[in-house]
């Protein structure tokens, strides 16, 4: 657990990149939308699950088996 430290506080930070070229070439621009909209460190600002519901990665994805995986995931954030 001690290894996930970094990554959970630069997530708590708000310090990430989704645009590195070589990690998230695949991915496309609506996965990012949604990453980015979830991933606001304000509150506020921040998609609500409602709202997040309605995005159109998760509204085209919805009941798809294939998910990220977890490196993509966290290979997204600054160190």
């Amino acid at each position: 657990e001690t290894e996930k430290a970094p990554i959970i506080k630069n997530i708590l930070r708000g310090n990430y990149d989704i645009e590195t070229p070589k990690l998230w070439d695949h991915v496309s621009y609506e996965a990012k939308d949604f990453i980015r909209k979830l991933l606001v460190k304000n509150c506020d600002k921040r998609a609500t699950d409602f709202e997040a519901q309605k995005l159109p990665w998760l509204q085209k994805h919805s009941g798809n088996s294939r998910a990220l995986s977890p490196t993509s995931v966290t290979s997204f954030l600054i160190v």
